[in-house]
């Protein structure tokens, strides 16, 4: 299975096309951060002016579905709720990672860019975030998934796959 990683910087996220971006927010973290926060400078604080008015609140297992052009390379931004940064866990994660998978879905786009909720601030392992990324990586192999990371954690997630790898050859 191939990985594509993009850096969560504004150039590298400029210089992509895709149908969906998948974003994550905190619900007690103001202003965004991550991709959220680089999304919602391109979109002039669109996500802000939501949270101000009460409509994104960033409550644990929320999704709003967004314009993304003309602003963004991306057709829409799919923004999860990931709840409060202080309480996220494992738990909180699989919750977050049900409703991405439920999107994807609903949603059928062919090529997505997805920063994992919790990755942009370290609130997610490297080990989790390779677990996920590996997992649904092998779902579906009609979608093409850039994931948004930083060069840290895809070094991370490449040596996790290439010793899973191993693994698999010793058996």
């Amino acid at each position: 299975m191939e990985l594509v990683f993009v850096a969560p910087e504004l150039r590298a996220l400029d210089a992509s096309r895709a149908e969906l971006l998948v974003v994550g927010v905190w619900e007690d973290v103001r202003p965004f951060t991550g991709t959220s926060g680089l999304v919602d400078y391109r979109l002039h604080g669109a996500l802000s002016r939501l949270a101000e008015e009460g409509f994104l609140t960033g409550k644990l297992g929320e999704t709003l579905l967004v314009a993304g052009r003309p602003r963004t390379p991306f057709d829409k931004v799919l923004v999860l709720g990931a709840g409060r940064r202080r309480d996220f866990d494992k738990t909180r994660f699989d919750a977050v990672l049900g409703a991405l998978l439920r999107a994807l879905d609903d949603l059928r786009a062919k090529r997505v860019f997805i920063e994992l909720p919790g990755r942009h601030d370290g609130a997610l392992p490297i080990d989790m975030a390779a677990e996920v990324v590996l997992h649904i990586a092998a779902i579906d192999p009609e979608i093409s998934i850039t994931w948004v990371e930083h060069a840290a954690g895809q070094e991370g997630i490449l040596t996790r796959r290439d010793d899973e790898r191993r693994r698999a050859r010793r058996t």
